[in-house]
């Protein structure tokens, strides 16, 4: 089958929303049906570390939607940009599974013929416990360190309602699910804890540099520096460290601006000097 290009993708949702009818319901060819993810070649990439769960939209592909399209900007507000790579965002879907947004494109445009759909859950079609199951499987397959999910919905709750998962927001109102996912201290919450989890993960990993061959590593020392000056230039710490060798494979690993070695971590630069990401400058994480 052709894969369908943006336009042609608008001409034919337009169309098949008409052809439902009042009813607006419109199941795929194959029903309903986890999407075979591997037949795209997918996995998860290296630095993502926490998987975060959102509940479908009626706009597809589903980063377009207004609920999407809002949580998207909230996050740009609340957590570094250079940790956005640690996170898969993924959708859940009665109809066609979990979907990674990297891939909303290629199943929802370009193979729209296949897993357009319109509907919402049903409780007496077995809805909750079908998706429940599909991303249960998810989640045991990619093996992320931690899953979050965010949604405010009755239903999509239940199906994320397993041991492995970080459910937010933590309270609020369930009569108004519109409205409770955008209010601003419901999305504070998931990004405050994705927030502690990664910092948490940082300080592991500075104590396993401190650690190595029994004395302080040259990239423990750079963040001792800095955590003292509170921004150092790349000559400061050629001074600092000219005795020592690995100077620039130790700001690699470092710097998010070059690197996804590990995730990419700690510094960012601003012009000539490197500074702690504030995430990581107000956390107080190297005082645990």
């Amino acid at each position: 089958m052709t894969c369908m290009t943006l336009s042609a993708y608008s001409e034919y949702s337009t169309q098949k929303s008409l052809d439902s009818g009042l009813d607006q319901v419109h199941i795929p060819p194959g029903g309903k049906e986890q999407v075979n993810l591997s037949q795209f070649r997918w996995s998860p990439k290296k630095e993502c570390i926490f998987a975060l769960f959102l509940p479908c939209a009626s706009e597809k592909p589903y980063y377009r939607s207004s609920t999407h399209s809002y949580f998207h900007k909230k996050m740009d507000e609340l957590f570094p940009a250079a940790w956005h790579k640690i996170l898969q965002i993924c959708t859940i879907s009665e109809v066609i599974g979990i979907i990674p947004e990297d891939l909303e494109d290629k199943i929802l445009i370009e193979n729209a013929q296949l897993y357009w759909y319109e509907h919402y859950p049903a409780a007496n079609e077995g809805d909750v416990e079908r998706t429940k199951y599909w991303l249960s499987n998810f989640i045991q397959k990619y093996k992320f360190s931690k899953n979050f999910a965010y949604l405010t919905s009755k239903t999509f709750r239940l199906i994320v309602d397993i041991p492995e998962m970080n459910i937010f927001p933590q309270n609020y109102d369930s009569r108004n699910p519109i409205f409770e996912f955008r209010r601003s201290t419901n999305v504070h919450q998931v990004f405050d804890e994705l927030i502690t989890d990664y910092c948490n993960v940082l300080v592991k990993r500075y104590q396993l540099w401190g650690s190595q061959k029994n004395s302080k590593s040259i990239k423990t020392d750079i963040i001792n520096l800095i955590q003292k000056e509170k921004s150092v230039t790349y000559q400061d710490l050629k001074s600092k460290f000219n005795k020592k060798k690995g100077l620039n494979l130790a700001l690699f690993h470092l710097s998010t601006e070059r690197s996804n070695y590990e995730g990419g971590i700690f510094l960012q630069k601003t012009g000539d000097s490197y500074l702690f990401i504030n995430a990581i400058e107000n956390s107080n994480m190297f005082a645990i």
